[in-house]
């Protein structure tokens, strides 16, 4: 069967709720379509450490965690290419405050509970 008429079939699958699907249409879209797009956004994102492979995975599993799925191959790599855009985004934020010595947000606990006076 070819490629993409397979994911044109899978997408929809994952998109009903099938999430056992998306690990088959990562590995259908991965050298053809996914890796050439992150090595893309990662040529115009140069001060980032990551790799395509890496940028690839952390889309993934923001992918696996969506509520509203895309229904069709284009929808998915538009979601794809948007994901990439935001892990690319956290990072640079990331990098920023550590280079100007701000906290690591995943550290940093906030108790709204402590604040509030009765």
């Amino acid at each position: 069967m070819n490629p993409l008429s397979a994911l044109d079939q899978l997408i929809p699958r994952w998109a009903d709720g099938d999430d056992e699907t998306l690990s088959q249409i990562l590995e259908l879209s991965y050298t053809s379509k996914l890796l050439p797009m992150a090595r893309g956004k990662l040529r115009r994102e140069n001060k980032t450490g990551l790799l395509a492979e890496d940028l690839v995975h952390r889309v993934y599993e923001l992918m696996a965690k969506m509520d509203k799925r895309p229904t069709d191959r284009n929808g998915f790599l538009a979601a794809f290419s948007r994901n990439m855009k935001w892990v690319l985004l956290d990072d640079h934020k990331t990098r920023t405050r550590q280079r100007r010595g701000g906290p690591d947000l995943d550290q940093v606990s906030i108790s709204l509970a402590d604040e509030v006076e009765a």
